[in-house]
């Protein structure tokens, strides 16, 4: 055996749940429950990682230093632990792996495109390459015989009659692309600098720039449910475009956060993020990640639900089939398994009591003083309270009992001790004296 399988394990324990507090909000879903199982590679990060049944399939860039497709067995879960199926040499990393029926398709950046046969699904037996005339940055499926690739200059369509060489069909010219999310017709690049493009894809030979949709910042990862396009990236927190006329999008929603959202995989009207040098650098810390999870079953009001520093800084994210998969970014790559714990809340309204209402934050960002408006009904006792980023309660910002109408406090970005906050996104949380809590909403403090 290769001695690059011989890996060590870490089993990572985290904090369960009750059915009660699942069922009402999913609040405190992050860190995940239940045990979560590590994997260290010795070294790299992982890039993409994607699964289907009891196999899930990643992508690192291992210090050896060459890149590697991973095969993993997933099952039995609870009570035992996946193990390392294959493995497969790669001339270049992969950042995106879909999967067809028998193959795997790669973006390999200067590579082009890579194909891998996975008809026998925990065996990896070769690479096929496809040049490409740009650098291969992400690739989507166009129904089950056309690829798409977003490859920096272009989008550009191929044909899959032989799924190991693919051919290129036609290319509609961008700038910067970076990702690309496929819905219907439609194919969403995100490109950097210039934000948002649409493609439309109905004519596969004539492929349409709809619109480039600038939205004031770097946009470098991008996500699409139902009619709506969610995109992430250096300082841009999460915009939410509304593209029901895809000619004509609308911001119709950002959720500040501060750092780069690495990656972004949406489920069930939840976002889950991994989110890059989530704090201003302080000098105990130099260097925080975060995971986030986000609602988003009123699209146009994402509500930030719960976050958390993991042990591991996670630079990719991919969802099985009950699951959520994170791989590391980290001199010691993991890979890491959690139960997905939220019901779906796509098609249902806002589960958090009605009774309990905490409006967001004004202004955001702020510097130094924001507002909060909450309501708690009359003669019910509460308090509402700010939390940093790794969940430490921060300062009590009121405690008493519920009045007619609404309440207003102000917070100066101070802690219980007066100290002044660092820059940073900061939680607040109304709850009552049976325990019940708001949504958590968010605040950016910028020093």
């Amino acid at each position: 055996m290769n001695t690059w399988l011989r890996v060590s394990t870490t089993i990572i324990l985290f904090i369960s749940l009750t059915q009660n507090v699942l069922a009402e909000s999913c609040q405190d879903y992050l860190p995940p429950p239940e045990t979560s199982f590590a994997y260290s590679l010795g070294g790299g990060h992982y890039h993409a990682i994607t699964s289907r049944g009891s196999y899930a399939y990643a992508c690192i860039k291992d210090s050896n230093p060459n890149p590697k497709m991973v095969c993993y067995g997933l099952d039995p879960y609870i009570g035992g632990i996946p193990s390392i199926q294959d493995w497969l040499t790669l001339p270049a990393t992969a950042t995106r792996i879909v999967l067809m029926d028998d193959h795997a398709v790669l973006a390999m950046g200067y590579s082009g495109l890579g194909t891998v046969d996975i008809s026998i699904p925990n065996q990896l037996p070769s690479l096929s390459l496809t040049a490409t005339t740009d650098v291969c940055r992400d690739v989507a499926l166009l129904g089950s015989a056309h690829l798409v690739t977003a490859e920096w200059s272009a989008l550009r369509v191929y044909g899959l009659q032989d799924p190991t060489a693919p051919v290129e069909i036609a290319a509609a010219t961008l700038s910067q692309a970076r990702s690309l999310a496929v819905a219907g017709d439609l194919v969403f690049v995100a490109c950097g600098n210039l934000g948002l493009a649409i493609v439309d894809v109905s004519n596969l030979v004539i492929p349409t720039l709809l619109r480039q949709f600038p939205v004031g910042g770097f946009v470098d990862q991008v996500a699409v449910e139902g009619n709506r396009v969610y995109l992430t990236g250096y300082l841009l927190g999460l915009v939410t475009v509304d593209v029901t006329t895809p000619s004509s999008p609308s911001v119709v929603a950002t959720l500040p956060l501060t750092g780069e959202a690495e990656a972004i995989v949406i489920r069930g009207g939840y976002a889950y993020l991994s989110v890059g040098e989530a704090m201003t650098i302080i000098p105990e810390t130099p260097d925080f990640d975060a995971m986030a999870l986000i609602r988003l079953n009123k699209p146009d009001s994402p509500v930030m639900v719960d976050y958390y520093f993991p042990t591991q800084n996670y630079s990719a994210i991919g969802l099985g089939d009950d699951r959520l998969l994170l791989g590391e970014f980290e001199d010691i790559a993991h890979f890491t398994m959690a139960p997905l714990q939220c019901p779906d809340v796509s098609n249902v309204p806002d589960p958090v009591p009605t009774d309990l209402s905490l409006s967001e934050p004004w202004p955001n960002p702020f510097n130094p003083r924001v507002s909060v408006r909450f309501d708690l009904p009359p003669g019910r006792p509460g308090r509402l309270v700010v939390h940093d980023l790794r969940g430490n309660l921060v300062t009590e910002l009121w405690s008493g009992v519920g009045t007619d109408g609404e309440t207003s406090v102000s917070w100066d970005g101070r802690d219980h001790a007066g100290r002044a906050c660092p820059s940073g996104t900061y939680g607040f949380i109304l709850s009552d004296n049976s325990g019940r809590q708001s949504s958590r909403v968010t605040g950016t403090l910028l020093r």
